[in-house]
């Protein structure tokens, strides 16, 4: 039309699937279970169809994207308006995250209705049941942990974990934290010499205690 070509949907027998002219229509396959459906683009806007629920969603984002690094949730997309990231279940059309972020880092493997989530550098967990943040926008690192309760999480250079209620388990202290095993943790502390004492805590007992003398980090 005016010079340029549009692009329409139809079933086998030619009947048109969707009312309206698209500036192009494609096959995408959701990425961690490959469901087919159709990206829609129309005046700089995406929008989709999936033919086998039916579920159409008319251009409005301003971008799609099937990729999903670090995101282990089926049926889903990304899609962004403006600047902001949110992610949809492309058999309902219904967010699972709303695109209010800046950024969606990660889900959690061991309970999937959590997300790390960040606005502004500050990183937050956005619970899809609850439909609320249940850890505010405040950390500067955050990550999900073998532990199905708890996050390490970091404010100006130091560690701590909290729970996925926001609850401090233990203090935002810690030079370094790192995994030795599911549910134990060494931890470092760093004096203004630059030394570093260690002490181990079970998150199974809630037991923290001090690594004996000469113990070195390797």
């Amino acid at each position: 039309k005016g010079g340029g070509y549009t692009e329409v949907l139809l079933d086998k027998s030619g009947k048109r699937l969707l009312d309206s002219d698209y500036t192009k229509i494609e096959v995408v396959y959701t990425y961690r279970d490959s469901i087919p459906y159709f990206e829609l683009l129309k005046n700089g806007r995406y929008g989709f169809y999936n033919p086998a629920s039916q579920m159409f969603i008319a251009p409005k984002f301003d971008r799609i994207n099937s990729f999903l690094f670090n995101i282990q949730q089926k049926n889903t997309i990304l899609v962004t308006f403006g600047s902001k990231e949110g992610l949809v279940d492309i058999i309902t059309g219904k967010a699972i995250v709303p695109a209010l972020y800046d950024k969606i880092y990660g889900q959690d493997s061991l309970n999937k209705s959590l997300f790390i989530v960040g606005q502004e550098e500050r990183l937050g967990v956005y619970d899809a049941l609850k439909k609320r943040l249940v850890v505010p926008l405040k950390y500067r690192y955050l990550s999900f942990t073998e532990d199905s309760d708890l996050l390490q999480a970091s404010v100006n250079g130091l560690n701590g974990l909290v729970t996925t209620a926001d609850k401090i388990v233990l203090p935002i202290a810690y030079f370094e934290i790192q995994v030795l095993d599911k549910g134990f943790y060494l931890l470092t502390t760093q004096d203004s010499s630059y030394n570093n004492t260690f002490s181990f805590y079970d998150s199974k007992k809630r037991l923290l205690r001090k690594a004996p003398d000469g113990t070195v980090a390797i």
